[in-house]
């Protein structure tokens, strides 16, 4: 009997990638006490349209210590998908007439431009854009135990090396948002991402030669710091993840389904807990609570020939 099992894989990925974030940043100008704390900032939208390709490989390895216990070792490696699109930009510029006024009666180059920030505007621009999206490398060790003819049970643990995600570059070129800025400058969107540890749990019952029954577990870390949380991934806390589904064969047919429910633990960023985490003078998080649970159910039909 063949107690050793390994294999190799290639892998291609196709992204269809949309980043989108909105942000804050303090105006400089040359009187910045002329300026109130509701006056003092601009408001940024960037939306990062993409789709690229990337390249990667996996390997497995499955050793069977009896007949009842098995042994598993996965890897995924890293892969960067190269996204070619387009970047809409805007800013919101505050309106006052007063501050308006004042910094253009200054006469200075620099005021009249800083003059423009307090008429009330929407400045867009469409600049195209490359980005490297970084994906992690997987690690995944996992142990199933056969109970009997009926009954087994597995348990996984998986490292992500999500720390390989620390910032997207972001090449521009065309024309900035705001009129008094020729060339867009080159972004960043700052991520400081952090691996993760996520363990399994599962179950499988074979209620009859055509029926089995299965549950799951999984506990899952979010990669991403306060620092640099936005609503623009969604995954704001520790998953729990708790599944129970069913397998049917019908002979050259299997249906199987799967039930989810996951559970984010909340998070809380007080509204002191603003950060600039890259110091670029823009702020990489927003404050606030969140909270989220998900529902999802999966169904599949397998036709073997």
């Amino acid at each position: 009997e063949d107690k050793l099992y390994f294999g190799l894989g290639a892998s291609i990925q196709r992204g269809d990638v949309r980043l989108r974030q909105t942000s804050w940043s303090f105006i400089n100008s040359s009187d910045p006490g002329a300026l109130p704390d509701n006056h003092n900032k601009l408001y940024t939208d960037k939306d990062l349209n993409g789709d690229g390709w990337g390249f990667g490989g996996n390997a497995g390895l499955l050793y069977k210590l009896s007949d009842k216990l098995t042994v598993g070792l996965a890897y995924r490696s890293p892969v960067t998908i190269k996204l070619d699109g387009y970047a809409d930009l805007g800013v919101y510029t505050p309106y006052d007439s007063t501050l308006a006024r004042y910094f253009y009666n200054r006469g200075t180059a620099a005021d009249s431009a800083t003059a423009l920030l307090f008429l009330g505007d929407v400045y867009t621009s469409s600049p195209d854009a490359e980005a490297d999206l970084k994906l992690p490398a997987d690690y995944g060790v996992g142990i199933s135990y056969t109970f009997s003819e009926k009954l087994s049970i597995s348990f996984d643990v998986n490292y992500t090396d999500w720390a390989r995600l620390d910032y997207v570059p972001i090449d521009l070129a065309g024309n900035h948002p705001l009129p008094m800025i020729q060339n867009i400058e080159d972004d960043t969107i700052y991520t400081d991402w952090e691996s993760t540890v996520r363990f399994s749990l599962g179950l499988e019952y074979i209620y009859s030669e055509k029926l089995a029954f299965r549950f799951g577990y999984f506990n899952d870390p979010s990669p991403i710091p306060d620092e640099t949380f936005t609503p623009t991934i969604p995954d704001i806390g520790t998953k729990n993840s708790f599944n129970a589904g069913f397998g049917y064969d019908l002979g050259t047919i299997r249906i199987d389904y799967n039930f989810e429910y996951i559970k984010f633990s909340e998070r809380d960023i007080p509204p002191s807990g603003y950060s600039d985490a890259n110091n670029d003078g823009t702020f990489d998080n927003h404050p606030g609570v969140y909270n989220m649970d998900l529902f999802a159910s999966f169904i599949s039909l397998t036709h073997r020939f």
